[in-house]
């Protein structure tokens, strides 16, 4: 890692956009720049931290692990100088990240905002298998999945497939990193996409998607809330807990 004084703010700032926007081109138009600008100060910024902050393949870019390690140092800069900018003092409103799979926090990230009030939520999309590397890292404070996740010391819950049908049963088709793309896939060909429900929701009200009972399938999945004790108070880890399991008995009433 090179000196301080070789750090260029505007770098941390355009990298974040990308991240946020999942898009080098949608970063470029927000910051107003070319895509050109924003992968020369990507590209400093990696020199500058010594590690490849974004996996660049057919699909476009995404975060590498190395990058979601870091992002949290460079959201602290990037608030330190916004705090410097306008001459106030940091806000005291606790900051809550959220790490959770796409087909969860799609569903839960307006909740948590419109009904956690005196808190913010940082929200980050990951799935199972990149939380548990990331479990020790200072990356999220709290986890939501469907399968159980021990933050509070160095066990780990062993993650398999949900899907009830067999891998020797199923037909290859096409593939999607993320239950939403999943979904979208779904819409528009013949395959069959088992995730939770209410994250279907949108799809099933629009009728783009069927819903099929098959008989033996289990239909109902615990979802487990873990918190990192050092990171989380406990007050604000109960009401996490309370506003998600009102939502999940208002959905499970309601459907």
């Amino acid at each position: 890692m090179r000196d301080a004084e070789s750090l260029r703010f505007d770098d941390v700032v355009t990298f974040l956009t990308v991240h946020h926007t999942r898009s080098i081109s949608a970063a470029a138009r927000q910051l107003q720049v070319t895509p050109s600008q924003v992968s020369k100060a990507v590209a400093r910024l990696e020199e500058y931290v010594g590690v490849q902050l974004l996996a660049r393949g057919a699909r476009g870019v995404a975060v590498s692990m190395a990058g979601l390690r870091v992002i949290p140092m460079l959201e602290e800069i990037a608030r330190g100088v916004r705090d410097l900018k306008s001459q106030q003092q940091p806000d005291a409103t606790p900051m809550v990240r959220v790490a959770a799979p796409s087909s969860i926090l799609s569903c839960v990230a307006g909740v948590l905002a419109r009904s956690s009030r005196g808190m913010r939520f940082s929200c980050l999309e990951l799935d199972p298998v990149r939380t548990r590397a990331l479990a020790f890292e200072d990356v999220f404070d709290v986890a939501l999945l469907a399968m159980p996740l021990l933050l509070q010391d160095t066990r780990l819950a062993g993650g398999r497939d949900l899907c009830p049908l067999p891998f020797e049963h199923r037909t290859a088709g096409h593939a999607a990193a993320t239950f939403g793309a999943a979904l979208e896939l779904a819409t528009s060909s013949d395959q069959v996409v088992f995730g939770p429900r209410v994250a279907a929701r949108g799809q099933l009200a629009r009728r783009e998607l069927i819903e099929i009972e098959v008989e033996g399938w289990s239909v109902h999945w615990t979802i487990y809330l873990a918190c990192h004790t050092t990171r989380v108070q406990a007050r604000t880890a109960r009401s996490v807990k309370t506003v998600l399991s009102r939502w999940l008995e208002e959905s499970s009433t309601g459907s």
